[in-house]
């Protein structure tokens, strides 16, 4: 099937600006920086003021949020554009000057979360209570607990002005190089981009699995050196921002920034751990089904069928959107609005971002989402999946920018019960076919080992290299790769062979560069969707408020809250073992056919 002949919609993100040559964008930035002027001239030196009435508060809080929002809305712009195509340099330059705009606004605002971290604890904790500030106070909540990691205004400012020629120019760096690179096959004359490239490792055909994950591997030794110093550098920034901002660990920002406890976490990573050998005998039982002695990494996702289905990008949008219709006509309704007003940038093309992602964007405008669409089954869950992320955001424009934006470990949640959604429909579709039932239960299973125990693996990975650096310095190539040999062996034991050349497959994950410690937010939100999704499965309609609820919500709520509603404890060891079970009751099911 030749996707690109079916002229696949791109971004139409002439909603923002006509285009970055755009007078209007200059005229936004002046008009943001002159509200950012005003705003400090009116409320500094009056927040940290014990005696500040509620009226002033609340007004600034106010104009705060407001202008925030003109300024993300500008730089979303920038990053969405980018994204489309990397490879244009006016891009790139556009980009940089959007970042460099709002460091100087940056610099402007700095001083009003300082100086409300300056008010006395009894002032700010009686703000936090007051019912007319509600709409702030998750927002006040999460500041105050940054206090011990807060800095001064005058090292504050440096710490934001260096960024855009630190860790942000890094990130930038990677994500041009690893979209820019091209991936060749011996003996065929295609240049591949990395989306193209790992699609073939889905492929039936055992020779071009093996040939794309040389390709992979000679293509990411090409660039390893640059790869590793970004890594090196980025490790080394991180050491040094912990140091001054006081975190115990590499990751206790990441920990506070999703609004759980370092406990609650190792809750989640001792379950997951645990439950490696669920892991191990899957991929026992695939090597059998496929009839191989042994399992190589190029063969974790090889279909057990030698023909696999092909969906047109019209198939896919009627899967998905009869998928969501089932559960609530609410969520087709969203998601087909993504698709008529062409919210959704859906092909591979050179240039472009791999991967794929939901940009919330701000609740004045609305969220966007980069797919690399290649027709695979894999893909229409992909469109599932980020749609569920758009449909979080859409919902949750009702709350202000402060707490507009969910912590990463619940941002996972409507993303995978939207999923579970589309497997559902197809299992239903697909009952008098036992081969493509079984098909389908095997390439679900392993989306989700790889979102809880791939992603697990992964969160090990960042906290032995972080060690590993603190202790030494920079990292060697070779010794980057041991520590991901390491922890990947750990999960699949002796189940999947690791060739040489695996070693190197760390380096184009960008979860390292851009998030540090993101990936267990996967783990996390996987069985926290899969709990959720069972609840439904057993109450039915009776929970669809309670979860609209949820969505709705935003980042108004810490993950503890958001799940009272369905009557869950994050914090209650059992709770992580509930998903456990039903990925076990999966695989159940799955061997039955």
């Amino acid at each position: 099937m030749d996707l690109e002949s079916q002229n696949l919609p791109k971004w139409d993100l002439t909603d923002f600006f006509t285009g970055i040559d755009d007078p209007n964008i200059a005229a936004q930035i002046q008009d943001v920086h002159q509200k950012a002027e005003a705003f400090a001239n009116k409320f500094r030196d009056k927040i940290n003021n014990s005696n500040i009435s509620l009226a002033v508060f609340l007004e600034a809080l106010t104009s705060y949020n407001d202008i925030l929002e003109q300024i993300t809305k500008i730089g979303a712009f920038a990053h969405l554009n980018y994204s489309a195509d990397t490879s244009d340099p006016k891009n790139g330059a556009f980009l940089q000057k959007i970042q460099s705009e709002y460091e100087k606004l940056m610099q402007t605002l700095l001083f009003f979360d300082i100086q409300i971290l300056e008010l006395p604890q009894e002032k700010l904790e009686a703000l936090i209570k007051n019912p007319e500030l509600k709409k702030f106070s998750h927002y006040l909540r999460i500041l105050k607990d940054y206090k011990p990691h807060q800095l001064s205004e005058p090292e504050e400012k440096i710490m934001t002005a260096k960024s855009l020629t630190g860790g942000q120019a890094f990130c930038r760096l990677f994500e041009q190089e690893m979209a820019a690179k091209v991936f060749k096959i011996d003996g065929d004359d295609k240049d591949f981009s990395e989306a193209e490239i790992l699609s073939i490792l889905y492929d039936s055909d055992r020779d071009k699995r093996k040939n794309a994950a040389s390709a992979v591997t000679t293509g990411l030794k090409e660039e390893i050196r640059r790869l590793a110093f970004i890594t090196n550098t980025l490790l080394q920034e991180k050491k040094i921002n912990d140091r001054f901002r006081n975190f115990s660990s590499p990751e206790a920002e990441r920990h506070l920034d999703n609004q759980i406890s370092q406990s609650t976490v190792d809750q989640l990573s001792n379950t997951v751990k645990n439950n490696y050998f669920i892991v191990q005998d899957f991929y026992h039982h695939k090597r059998d089904l496929l009839g191989y002695e042994e399992l190589f990494d190029y063969d974790r996702y090889a279909p057990i069928e030698d023909k696999t289905p092909k969906y047109t990008y019209e198939q896919a949008q009627e899967i998905v959107i009869s998928s969501f219709k089932n559960f609530d006509p609410k969520f087709a309704e969203i998601a087909k609005e993504f698709i008529d007003k062409n919210w959704i940038d859906i092909g591979s093309r050179a240039g472009k971002q791999a991967g794929a992602f939901c940009s919330f964007i701000t609740p004045n405008h609305h969220p966007l989402i980069l797919l690399n669409y290649q027709g695979t089954a894999r893909d229409v869950m992909t469109m599932a999946h980020e749609l569920g992320h758009g449909i979080h955001a859409y919902l949750a424009r009702k709350q202000n920018y402060l707490q507009f934006h969910a912590p990463l470990t619940v941002c996972e949640t409507a993303s995978i019960f939207c999923e579970m959604l589309v497997f559902e429909s197809l299992k239903e579709k697909l009952q008098d076919d036992p081969k493509a039932l079984k098909t389908l239960y095997i390439s679900k299973i392993e989306e989700i080992f790889a979102s809880v125990f791939r992603q697990m693996a992964m969160y090990h990975f960042e906290k032995n290299l972080h060690a590993a650096h603190a202790k030494k310095g920079e990292i060697l190539v070779e010794e980057i790769n041991a520590i991901w040999r390491e922890t990947q062996t750990e999960m699949f034991g002796d189940s999947v062979t690791l060739t040489k050349g695996y070693d190197y497959w760390w380096s184009y994950i960008p979860h390292f560069i851009n998030t540090p410690f993101y990936v267990y937010a996967y783990s996390f939100g996987e069985l926290l969707s899969l709990s959720v999704y069972n609840l439904y499965k057993q109450k039915g309609d009776s929970i669809k408020q309670t979860y609209f609820d949820f969505l709705e919500a935003g980042g108004s709520k810490s993950p503890n809250d958001l799940v009272k509603g369905f009557d869950m404890d994050l914090d209650d060891p059992k709770f992580w073992e509930v998903g456990m079970g039903l990925i076990r009751n999966l695989i159940k099911e799955m061997k039955k056919l």
